[in-house]
């Protein structure tokens, strides 16, 4: 029996380092033409999102149904999907026959001589499979359930690790139930799959939220009142009303021990927690503010008098940031610096050095003012977008404009960022989710809110949003997972 035979055609699938240099070579020479080919298509034709819809039953619950499902096309046509090529490996192992050099030998099942290897080398060549695969060799044989099924710990923490990365479990959780759960969640991120519920109690828009712990939020509103809302048990915990015009921005502390709220009426409030008691009140804007940052031991607030402003945490105010020519819109700290990202109505996001309030970078490339942004600390990215309808992705380090995602046709209001995936909303009444490093859109969300959003939030396993309908929709990807935290 040699190298070539059928049994020993999975050694194909291990990446070996010359054979996946020599792969990869003949892949891009063969593919090249084909991308030249194609260069006149647009990316918009071959990649379509999964349209989701969220349909209000007769209970009066909100439940999301797929429209369409996504389309995912590839423009080099030669690379297999990693879930197929994962799968062609495992059908291999369990269905491939092999005779031994004597004619008349008994042919056998691979799997059977798979039996033979030392448990190491099975263990390491089912690590290569997927789930499903897995699961299917573990009701092959004995054998392979006791070497497959979920009580083999060693196994499943290697498919883990190796597949999802490193991960700490509560002593009485397995490695098994941690994969099966983190594989749920990502396919429902991937089909839309969400449980859905609506937050009520404002009497009017609902401009901001920011999250507080993985079960709470902060909600700030046009009715000038602040909410504080369990997620998991879906009620108000406090309210509170200090300002006297809209609340139109808040910044949590790291530490959770307070949280800073700007309003319409020029001022900032600095609030403790969990009380929700307000303690000291900043004025010095000569306009609305729009929004607000902490910055290490600084507060960073922005406003339509086009001025960012710096103030420490007894509420005295230390300088000013100045450069943009219109009402400065949005801010963003750039996590493990002193620096902020402000974002204005001229167009241009710029990046300042908060404690010399100098201007380290301009950043030029829409074409209309500017209405929201996010530092993504997993990539090092800058999102931006506004009126153009248009999201752009910067590099941060050079200002280069890495992406532009369309599909909004409308203003863009918000965005939120989780570890390389973007949620954005929109005037045009959607929500859409986006791979940042691609500039592919993954998922749409329509009749999401009635009227027009305002804020979105992003986790693991929840996107949050509020709008003009005084409402705050909740999508659960994470729902009945018992080992992700959601």
């Amino acid at each position: 029996m040699t190298f070539t035979s059928p049994s020993f055609r999975f050694l194909a699938f291990i990446p070996f380092k010359k054979q996946q240099q020599e792969r990869r070579s003949s892949r891009e020479n063969s593919s090249s033409s084909l991308r030249s080919s194609n260069a006149s298509k647009s990316s918009d034709s071959q990649n379509k999102p999964a349209c989701i819809a969220i349909i209000i039953g007769k209970d009066g619950v909100p439940v999301t149904k797929c429209i369409t499902p996504a389309l995912r096309k590839r423009l080099d046509g030669t690379s297999l999907d990693p879930v197929k090529k994962q799968r062609r490996l495992s059908t291999l192992l369990l269905h491939t026959k092999f005779r031994s050099r004597s004619s008349s030998a008994k042919v056998v099942p691979f799997h059977n001589r798979f039996h033979q290897l030392p448990s190491e080398l099975f263990i390491q060549i089912a690590a290569y499979l997927d789930l499903a695969s897995v699961l299917c060799l573990s009701r092959v044989s004995r054998y392979c359930y006791q070497m497959c099924g979920r009580y083999n710990n060693y196994l499943w923490h290697k498919l883990y690790l190796q597949q999802l990365g490193p991960i700490e479990l509560r002593q009485e959780l397995s490695y098994f139930a941690a994969y099966r759960d983190q594989y749920q969640l990502m396919m429902r991120w991937q089909q839309g799959q969400a449980k859905s519920h609506y937050l009520t109690g404002h009497d009017d828009s609902v401009y901001c939220l920011v999250w507080v712990n993985s079960h709470q939020i902060i909600s700030g509103s046009r009715d000038r009142s602040i909410k504080l809302w369990d997620i998991a048990e879906n009620r108000c915990l406090v309210t509170r009303r200090h300002h006297q015009g809209s609340v139109l921005c808040l910044a949590m502390d790291p530490h959770g021990k307070f949280f800073i709220s700007g309003s319409s009426d020029a001022t900032l409030i600095y609030w403790s927690l969990p009380d929700l008691v307000p303690q000291k009140r900043m004025e010095g804007h000569m306009n609305g503010v729009l929004d607000v940052c902490l910055v290490q031991q600084w507060v960073v607030s922005s406003s339509r008098d086009t001025t960012v402003r710096v103030w420490d945490l007894q509420g005295r105010q230390l300088h000013r940031l100045l450069g943009h020519n219109g009402p400065v819109n949005a801010l963003e700290h750039v996590q493990g610096t002193g620096q902020v990202i402000t974002a204005s109505g001229d167009a241009t996001l710029k990046l300042w050095d908060v404690q010399t309030g100098q201007c380290l970078r301009t950043f030029v490339g829409h074409q209309r003012g500017l209405a929201c942004l996010r530092y993504d600390p997993h990539h090092q990215y800058i999102i931006s977008g506004g009126q153009d309808g248009k999201i752009k992705v910067w590099d941060i380090k050079t200002a280069d404009c890495l992406h532009t995602m369309t599909g909004h046709s409308d203003l863009i209001r918000t965005i939120d960022t989780y570890k390389g995936t973007v949620v954005s909303g929109s005037y045009d009444r959607t929500l859409r989710v986006w791979n940042a490093s691609t500039g592919d859109c993954l998922l749409s969300f329509h009749s999401v809110h009635s009227s027009w959003i305002f804020n979105v939030l992003i986790s693991q396993t929840k996107i949050i949003s509020a709008g003009q309908d005084k409402k705050i929709m909740i999508l659960d990807f994470g729902h009945g997972l018992g080992t992700i935290l959601t």
